[in-house]
């Protein structure tokens, strides 16, 4: 029931895409979500995370977790290396 957030910005040869949205937040360690089979959803497979973040290491990029300070929910950012920059 709340609002997506979502931005982009280029900044020394990266790419950065921010989404932030007004659910609970992040409970306990944001890091603790990327570790493999581990899960807070009753149906979830505890992948999804864990993967995309390989994915974006695997392009020389970072993919993390925080609770928005600002307001309540969590803002997931994404960074990845520009097209054509050397990482």
């Amino acid at each position: 029931g709340g609002t997506i957030h979502i931005a982009g910005s280029t900044i020394a040869g990266t790419v950065t895409l921010t989404i932030m949205d007004e659910g609970g937040g992040i409970d306990g360690d944001p890091e603790a979500l990327f570790t493999a089979f581990e899960t807070t959803k009753e149906k979830g497979s505890g992948l999804g995370l864990a993967v995309s973040r390989q994915i974006a290491e695997a392009h020389d990029g970072r993919l993390t977790l925080a609770s928005r300070t600002d307001h309540a929910g969590a803002i997931a950012t994404l960074t990845l290396p520009a097209a054509g920059s050397e990482a």
